[in-house]
């Protein structure tokens, strides 16, 4: 039957069930939108200091599923909703929703399930 939760993070599912999701998410505490480690790779060698600067950005998000399965997409999308800044107007709510529903989307194509 149908189950009906108080969606907190406004995401919604089908498998495995939302309370395992929710429990699942206490895995992923330190995603941010800064980034962490701006500051490159430290290191000494023979008395000199060196420092290798990041060649990216989205340090931050480092570790975020990218899978297709359930509960990575899950994660994915109850982070990105989390971080998301508030639509200044009304288009840009528009695309934001887009975005979202794209970065939990399946290309077809990609997962095959036999049926």
């Amino acid at each position: 039957g149908v189950k009906w939760y108080d969606n907190t993070v406004g995401v919604i599912t089908n498998s495995p069930p939302y309370p395992w999701h929710m429990d699942n998410l206490r895995n992923y505490p330190r995603f941010q939108r800064n980034d962490n480690g701006r500051e490159g790779f430290k290191y000494s060698s023979l008395g000199d200091d060196y420092s290798l600067a990041p060649q990216w950005t989205g340090s931050g998000l480092l570790g975020l599923p990218g899978d297709y399965t359930s509960p990575s997409r899950f994660v994915k999308a109850a982070t990105l909703l989390s971080l998301a800044p508030t639509p200044a107007t009304t288009s840009d709510a528009i695309v934001q929703v887009f975005h979202h529903m794209n970065a939990a989307d399946i290309p077809f194509g990609i997962v095959e399930t036999g049926h």
